[in-house]
């Protein structure tokens, strides 16, 4: 009987090193992280805005069309600004140009079930397979029902057009990086905000353009949603307590929040009615995971520019009778003490960027 196992001690004790780029549509962050054993400590990390908003805090149509090399330059600068030195980097794609679901399918052996993977990934991928970088992960087996013959598994697809994958591995080489990992937004936010946490959570991000809703339930993201309503729209709905000055209201939501007077409410609806949209489709996404695998969700985590605002996370608990809590992906990072304050603060904006420099 073998009682030994080969560890591979100077692979335990090796530090390394990994570059986390998450470019996003209003900027660029970056996070270094050093990894030794199963600790991450945090060398540096850094952010370059892509553009400014108008007075309406519209963004600036060409923005959303910036060339590879304008990208790549704001990197190149970034990392001279932040002494960021490590090569191999990870990336980012945004929820809204990939896509992802998790199937159930019969666990068959390893040549079928990579057939019948690409199969059922046509039913559900809205390209030409031709057109996408496919990837599959076993997320779960489930037991074998009494009676039958067959175990079922769960599979997570995830797909990227290449298009896209082109655009990012373009930008990587113009800005001198070695990107060795291009993921969906989705999962290195989960993996910095839900490490370590069995039980299903909810991470809402609440981003510039849009709020990105994702299950993870034992550790893998089981469901990922794009809902319209975005930290853009919650700024804009504070117009009215400001006369229509944008940047006042931008001002008004990070100093006052959901914190008012009922007097200051009665100006405010269209900041509740806002907020109120978003719960309801947190509620619908809750349910529809609950029907789905009859697991209720834990807690939520509120992630991305807008999870700060004071009163949010209390709002969120008050009306969906469960814990809320800001995110804070830099938890458990080692890094000096006097900058505890400043990373609890923009946390909430640099959970994918600290996901991805935590990949292995």
């Amino acid at each position: 009987m073998k009682l030994t196992q080969k560890i591979n001690f100077l692979e335990l004790f090796r530090e390394h090193t990994f570059l986390g780029v998450d470019i996003g549509t209003s900027s660029i962050k970056i996070v270094q992280l050093t990894r030794k054993g199963s600790k991450y400590k945090l060398d540096t990390y850094g952010e370059i805005h892509l553009f400014s908003r108008g007075d309406a805090g519209e963004f600036e149509e060409a923005s959303l069309r910036v060339l590879d090399d304008q990208v790549a330059d704001l990197i190149i600068k970034i990392i001279k600004e932040s002494g960021a030195e490590a090569k191999k980097t990870a990336m980012s794609v945004p929820v809204f140009s990939s896509f992802s679901t998790v199937i159930e399918m019969l666990d068959l052996s390893k040549n079928e079930l990579k057939k019948a993977i690409e199969f059922q990934a046509r039913q559900y991928i809205p390209v030409p397979m031709d057109q996408v970088s496919l990837s599959s992960t076993i997320i779960e087996r489930e037991k074998k029902e009494e009676g039958s013959k067959v175990n079922k598994i769960q599979v997570l697809l995830v797909a990227i057009p290449n298009e896209v994958k082109s655009k990012y591995s373009n930008i990587s080489m113009l800005s001198g990086v070695d990107l060795v990992a291009l993921e969906m937004e989705t999962f290195p936010m989960a993996r910095s905000i839900a490490k370590g946490i069995k039980s299903p959570v909810l991470i809402i991000d609440v981003g510039s353009k849009s709020t990105n809703y994702c299950i993870v339930d034992n550790g893998f993201v089981r469901l990922s949603h794009n809902y319209d309503i975005s930290g853009v729209a919650i700024t804009k709905a504070f117009l009215k307590i400001t006369q229509g000055d944008y940047k006042k209201a931008e001002e008004l939501k990070k100093a006052m929040g959901l914190k008012m007077t009922p007097a200051q409410k009665e100006d405010a609806k269209d900041v509740f009615r806002t907020i109120d949209g978003v719960l309801a489709e947190t509620e619908r996404i809750m349910n529809v995971y609950f029907n789905k695998s009859n697991h209720r969700i834990s807690e939520v985590f509120l992630s991305g520019g807008s999870a700060n605002m004071l009163g949010l996370s209390e709002y969120f608990e008050e009306k969906l009778k469960i814990k809320a809590s800001v995110a804070d992906p830099f938890s458990g990072l080692i890094y000096p003490e006097e900058l505890q304050k400043t990373l609890k603060n923009i946390g909430p904006s640099f959970s994918v960027a600290v996901g991805l420099a935590m990949r292995r």
